[in-house]
C-alpha cells in the first residue's frame, strides 16, 4: 500500500514536518487536486504485508511566478510614410529568470505575425504606410508566455485640399469681404487653423494675425494692398504643415466729394447748389439728397432746390467708376418770416 506525503516548505532536514495527503494519497500515482502557489515536495512511503515500509526519493515540484508587468506604449497617430515614436516596454517578471521579449505585429489587431530581430525590451518601427497594430511577448520558461495589450499606430493621410477664397478689390475704408476656404484633409482630421497676412512692403514675409484660428477669417478694415494666406497645422506626429494659396485684398481710393459752402436764404426763396468732385477714379456720378426737395433731376453736380421755409442739410454724394463713394454735406439756412400779403379797401 502507498501514502504520499507533503512537506509545504520543502524543508527535508531532519526536524522537517511531513503530513499525509488524505485526498488521493493512498494511490500509486498521485495527482494534485489544486494548483500550487509555493514550491513544495512530495514523497512516497510504500507499505507491504508486515511491518515493513520504504520511503522514496523526494519530488520536489518547483513554482515559479507567472509572468507579470508586460505593458508596453503607446498608441499614436502618424502621418503616411514616417516612422512612429519609440514603442517602449516595462521589465517584464515572472519565470525562471528575467523574460525574454519578442515583438509582433497584425493589420487587424487579431492576427499577428513575428518581427524578425525586434527582440528588445523597445521597438522601433520603421516607415509605415498602413496602419497597424503591435504587441511584445514576454518569455519565461517553464511559464506560458504572455501577451500585451497591443497599441495601434494609426497612418493618417497627409494634409492636403487648403485652398482659400479669391482675391478682392475694395473701396478705401471698406471692410472686406470674410475670406473662407476648403475644408481641409488628412492628419485624420486633427487640423488647427492660423491665419496669416502680409503687407504690401513687406512681402513675400508672412505673420501671425492674432487671434485668427477658425477656417474662416473677417479682415478689418484696411486702407493699402495687403496679401493674406491660411496655414494648416496639426498635432498628429510627423504631419507637415501646409499652406494655402495666398490672395491679395486691393484698395482702391475713394473720389472726394465737396458740396460747397453753406448758404443762407431768406424764407421762401431757392438755393442753387453746386457740388464737385475729385480722385477716386473719374466718370462720376451724383446724387443730392433729400431729392425731394431738389427741382428736377437731383443726379446733377448743380442743381436748384425748392422754396426752403426752413433750415436743411443737404448731401452730395459722388460715385466713381468703382463704385466707390464720397460725400460731403452742406446747409442751407432760412431766415425770416414767409412773405404775407395783407389787403384793405379804400
Amino acid at each position: 500500500t502507498y501514502q504520499w506525503q507533503e512537506n509545504v516548505n520543502c524543508d527535508i532536514s531532519p526536524t522537517g514536518t511531513w503530513t499525509n495527503i488524505t485526498v488521493g494519497g493512498t494511490l500509486q500515482n498521485y495527482t494534485l487536486m489544486s494548483p500550487l502557489s509555493a514550491t513544495r515536495c512530495f514523497r512516497r512511503i510504500a507499505y507491504d504485508a508486515g511491518d515493513c515500509s520504504s520511503i522514496s526519493n523526494i519530488a520536489q515540484v518547483q513554482v515559479y511566478p507567472v509572468i507579470s508587468n508586460n505593458i508596453i506604449a503607446a498608441s499614436q497617430q502618424i502621418c503616411n510614410n514616417t516612422a512612429p515614436a519609440l514603442l517602449t516596454g516595462t521589465q517584464a517578471f515572472g519565470g525562471s529568470g528575467t523574460p525574454t521579449y519578442q515583438w509582433e505585429e497584425s493589420a487587424d489587431g487579431i492576427n499577428f505575425t513575428l518581427i524578425s530581430g525586434a527582440t528588445g525590451q523597445d521597438y522601433q518601427p520603421g516607415l509605415l504606410t498602413t496602419s497597424a497594430y503591435f504587441r511584445r511577448v514576454a518569455i519565461s520558461a517553464p511559464c506560458p508566455s504572455d501577451y500585451s495589450t497591443p497599441v495601434m499606430i494609426t497612418v493618417c493621410d497627409t494634409i492636403a485640399n487648403n485652398t482659400i477664397s479669391s482675391g478682392q478689390v475694395i473701396c478705401q475704408g471698406t471692410a472686406p469681404a470674410m475670406l473662407t476656404g476648403s475644408n481641409p484633409t488628412g492628419a485624420c482630421n486633427i487640423l488647427s487653423y492660423q491665419w496669416q497676412t502680409s503687407a504690401s512692403v513687406s512681402y513675400p514675409v508672412f505673420s501671425d494675425i492674432s487671434g485668427a484660428t477658425n477656417p474662416t477669417y473677417q479682415p478689418p478694415v484696411i486702407n493699402s494692398l495687403t496679401y493674406f494666406r491660411r496655414l494648416v497645422t496639426s498635432t498628429v506626429n510627423n504631419c507637415s504643415s501646409n499652406i494655402s494659396n495666398e490672395i491679395s485684398i486691393d484698395i482702391m481710393p475713394r473720389p472726394i466729394a465737396a458740396a460747397g459752402i453753406d448758404q443762407t436764404i431768406s424764407n421762401g426763396a431757392t438755393a442753387n447748389l453746386s457740388g464737385t468732385a475729385s480722385g477716386g477714379t473719374p466718370g462720376y456720378l451724383y446724387q443730392w439728397t433729400p431729392s425731394n426737395l431738389v427741382q428736377g433731376n437731383p443726379n446733377l453736380a448743380d442743381v436748384t432746390t425748392v422754396n426752403l421755409n426752413s433750415s436743411t442739410e443737404f448731401t452730395f454724394t459722388v460715385t466713381d467708376t468703382n463704385q466707390c463713394t464720397g460725400t460731403d454735406r452742406m446747409w442751407v439756412m432760412v431766415t425770416g418770416n414767409p412773405l404775407s400779403l395783407s389787403l384793405t379797401e379804400n
